[in-house]
């Protein structure tokens, strides 16, 4: 299995649509796990999939991500964890313990939040501040 975190200054990039670099983890039945930097950057998102392709990637966790992109993974059957936040470390380890998608610490505002969905702006952001006012 193997998984790709867009990175930028050690975080997950805040928008995978135009992240330049990457980091792949793969992990073995072993459990041990092997961790690669690669160049995602590319004039389309059609050629960045093409790239990502190569790497045989299975799982693509991120920030925001564009509805054309969600298409373009599921078409190359790349599993996506949209709206997640922090320092790329924690979160792979999260992700390798199975924990991640349990640990709100990791989720972006909008997320936690099912009102952003709604008009009322003014409450969504009182539901982000109540929660959580930064991604840790």
């Amino acid at each position: 299995m193997k998984m790709l975190i867009p990175v930028w200054n050690l975080r997950i990039s805040p928008v995978f649509d135009v992240a330049k670099i990457a980091r792949i983890y793969e992990l073995y039945e072993s459990g041990h796990t092997k961790t690669e930097s690669i160049d995602i950057e590319a004039d389309t998102l059609d050629m960045k999939f093409e790239n990502i392709r190569q790497f045989e990637v299975t799982h693509i966790i991120c920030g925001a991500i564009s509805n054309q992109a969600l298409i373009l993974a599921s078409e190359f059957n790349i599993s996506v964890v949209p709206s997640i936040c922090g320092d790329v470390n924690k979160v792979s380890n999260a992700w390798l313990n199975g924990s991640l998608e349990k640990d709100e610490s990791f989720f972006m505002p909008a997320k936690l939040c099912p009102k952003r969905n709604q008009l009322d702006i003014n409450q969504a952001n009182r539901c982000s501040r109540k929660r959580r006012t930064k991604c840790s």
